[in-house]
């Protein structure tokens, strides 16, 4: 978390020169956007945004993931077909 807040100070800091960042985050165009009041465009706002952000990804992940070995372990012959393919991109 630590390594998180450190880089939102920094682009905070940097807030319009972008000229040495690599790719542009969430966080550039939250920084630019004019219809966001400033109070939200705090450290602690943007740490708990972006914390929302990787529960959410987790999760939804984790979601789409556990239906699909559901719907697997229902269905043997889908689940035959799966584990043949993988076994012939992934042998042993």
């Amino acid at each position: 978390m630590k390594h998180c807040v450190a880089k939102i100070k920094e682009t905070i800091k940097y807030r319009g020169d972008y000229s040495n960042v690599k790719h542009r985050t969430i966080f550039h165009d939250l920084l630019d956007n004019r219809s966001l009041p400033e109070e939200d465009k705090s450290v602690n706002r943007f740490s708990q945004e972006s914390q929302l952000l990787l529960v959410a990804g987790t999760v939804t992940t984790a979601t789409a993931l556990a239906s699909a070995i559901v719907y697997l372990l229902l269905d043997e012959k889908r689940l035959q077909v799966l584990l043949e393919e993988l076994e012939a991109a992934m042998p042993d």
